[in-house]
């Protein structure tokens, strides 16, 4: 059994620790198959203690989602900044450069984006808190960008949501069984990114009929 942590470090390391297991949980069991209990065994810890840090399954992974969901934004933060989004093939490149890293680093990320709904209903303050990063995120994109905070709102709304849905789609086809590993499939991602290619060219022809100019 692991030894009480009483500085605010110790707990900070203890919490990082709690959420660093459940990842590589999530990697091998599914969601619904992970049990509070058998985290803090794996731990070393009582359950009493990993509720102490974690009111419920639902708030571990939540907060799980929102490391995930920061090192997102810092990864579009870093290549945005690399590139140049005076066009729209700017943009486009950055949007699917983007999408391949989820698919090959953090598509563990994408999973729990696909259980957002019913880990928030255990309330807190995560939904507002990632509404207001994103919006961060996407204020600096637009000072570099042909495109407005609108605009790229729109595109990375849609851009969660394609993944997402083919997640579920793949999630189907390979039934429970599988692990995320086991989503990690190349073809998977080419049809991913072959779908996002489609969308963002629909989105420019549309910008170009409506008169703005993005190139």
């Amino acid at each position: 059994m692991q030894k009480r942590a009483r500085t605010a470090q110790a707990k900070q390391d203890r919490a990082n620790a709690i959420l660093d297991k459940a990842r590589q949980m999530l990697l091998t069991t599914g969601y619904d198959r992970i049990k509070m209990a058998d985290l803090a065994g794996a731990l070393g810890l009582s359950s009493g203690t990993l509720y102490v840090y974690f009111q419920n399954k639902e708030t571990l992974f939540l907060h799980l989602l929102r490391r995930e969901f920061e090192q997102r934004m810092e990864h579009l933060e870093q290549e945005a900044a690399a590139r140049d989004l005076s066009d729209f093939a700017g943009v486009r490149d950055l949007l699917l450069e983007a999408l391949s890293y989820l698919l090959q680093d953090q598509l563990l990320y994408v999973y729990l984006e696909t259980l957002r709904a019913q880990m928030l209903a255990c309330g807190g303050d995560s939904a507002r808190w990632m509404r207001s990063r994103l919006d961060r995120m996407l204020e600096r994109l637009a000072e570099r960008s042909v495109l407005s905070v609108p605009q790229l709102q729109e595109l990375i709304t849609a851009e969660a949501a394609l993944l997402t849905g083919c997640f579920l789609q793949r999630m189907c086809t390979l039934g429970h069984a599988g692990t995320l590993r086991d989503w990690q499939d190349p073809a998977f991602a080419r049809l991913v990114l072959a779908r996002a290619r489609c969308y963002l060219d629909g989105y420019e022809r549309g910008l170009q009929r409506a008169g703005q100019e993005v190139s």
